[in-house]
């Protein structure tokens, strides 16, 4: 891609949120439109951006053009697929710092996923990769967060439970 694909792209006056979600959907579409990667919901693919590991996940499952789902290609037992729908333990960082505003302890549903943004330049502004790749929503809040804000002990122990209960049935 060159830079000259973005000049069309709709920039409001003032810079902030709401341009850069301009920006990273009318990327995503440009990716998909001019990269042909089929989707796999069997299987999943690896990212876009190809080589990236976010916090142990290197890919996503995509059906009929959205991600439904983060996943660890590798398939590592410790990092749990990340799924539209699931409700999620957030931890923050060393400081306690979460992105979307949310506090360490929250429980939020996951309500979008997205694969890392792409390195562009529109104009005199420099967009980076972003690992900014989960949407949740929960106490009030809607935001985006990184994958190591998910408390992936607890969802891991929510998903054996799951699964327990679906091969182990009472008698």
């Amino acid at each position: 891609m060159t830079t000259d694909l973005f000049d069309s792209i709709p920039i409001a006056p003032n810079p902030g949120q709401q341009n850069f979600d301009k920006l990273q959907n009318e990327m995503n579409r440009r990716v998909i439109e001019d990269t042909y990667i089929p989707p796999s919901p069997v299987e999943g693919r690896p990212f876009c951006t190809n080589n990236h590991d976010i916090f142990g996940y290197t890919g996503v499952i995509v059906e009929e053009g959205q991600v439904i789902a983060l996943i660890n290609l590798k398939q590592n037992p410790e990092i749990p697929t990340i799924q539209l729908g699931d409700i999620v333990l957030l931890k923050g960082d060393s400081e306690g710092y979460i992105p979307s505003g949310h506090k360490p302890g929250q429980r939020v549903e996951v309500v979008e996923l997205t694969e890392p943004f792409l390195k562009a330049r529109v104009g005199s502004i420099i967009f980076n990769t972003s690992d900014k790749i989960i949407k949740v929503s929960g106490e009030g809040r809607i935001g985006w967060i990184k994958p190591s804000n998910v408390d992936k002990e607890d969802l891991r122990g929510q998903k054996d439970a799951i699964s327990n209960q679906l091969f182990s049935p009472e008698n």
